[in-house]
């Protein structure tokens, strides 16, 4: 089962000391117009390929995608926790949630 949190819980993790990697799994298409501050860009069909090349194990991960229809960051976090990554979260409401909830993404115009 894959942990869930807030966008509130996101942002307050985002601006705290804790060691946390934000992971946008969506394609970079998207991420270069939007996304949530400090976060990378690894898309879901690449993620397996590459993660532990760019994530070590220990630190703790938040995964997002679009909104809560998009299924990309669930599935995303279960094929860490697969992997053997401990500490894994799901932003389920995404970066649109993460807006309506008043916080700050960082956006590039089209």
């Amino acid at each position: 089962m894959v942990d869930v949190l807030t966008p509130k819980q996101v942002h307050e993790l985002l601006t705290s000391d804790e060691d946390v990697v934000v992971i946008d799994v969506l394609g970079a298409e998207y991420f270069r117009k939007q996304h949530l501050p400090k976060a990378i860009n690894i898309p879901l069909e690449v993620l397996e390929s590459i993660v532990t090349d760019v994530v070590e194990h220990h630190r703790t991960v938040v995964v997002y995608c679009y909104d809560k229809g998009c299924h990309a960051s669930d599935q995303a976090a279960a094929t860490l926790k697969e992997m053997g990554y401990d500490h894994v979260f799901d932003l389920a409401e995404g970066i649109e949630g993460y807006k309506q909830a008043g916080f700050s993404v960082t956006e590039y115009p089209h």
